[in-house]
């Protein structure tokens, strides 16, 4: 299970718009830019829940299980259908050419049996769930000495 932290910064009729908080170890990483990009690309849209309002602090949870699938869906199949139709290519005109034609054509195969297998899994399976509402720190100004 895969947790992290989001802010509620906006409401609409029939969704909510989070914005994920970057990781401590983030700050200090060389590659931030790479991997975080602008503070645009950490906002996201989840379905309305009722009692959540603007400012909260929530946790969102996601199955390493569904991430893991949706990569291998993304990536694995692709590629694996490149190679079998470059290998179907190359047996059937024994050319570098037909070897080319076969993988471009298994390269949009895959991508395209991707596309159609992702349609399958419901929007809700793909998505983080907010799993807790979480407490914002609150300080305090002034001493309280005795």
């Amino acid at each position: 299970m895969i947790e992290r932290q989001a802010k509620i910064i906006a409401i609409h009729a029939d969704s909510i718009q989070l914005a994920v908080q970057p990781e401590a170890a983030c700050s200090a990483c060389g590659a931030r830019k790479a991997c975080q990009g602008d503070s645009a690309a950490n906002v996201f849209s989840l379905p309305l829940q009722p009692g959540l309002s603007v400012g909260e602090h929530v946790a969102l949870q996601m199955e390493s299980s569904t991430i893991t699938r949706s990569a291998l869906l993304a990536y694995l199949l692709p590629a694996i259908s490149l190679i079998l139709g470059a290998q179907i290519g190359q047996s059937l005109g024994h050319t570098d050419g037909s070897a080319m034609i076969g993988s471009a054509l298994g390269l949009a195969t895959g991508l395209l049996a991707a596309r159609l297998l992702a349609g399958i899994f419901s929007d809700a399976e793909l998505q983080p769930s907010i799993h807790a509402c979480l407490q914002t720190p609150s300080f305090k100004t002034g001493s309280t000495a005795p």
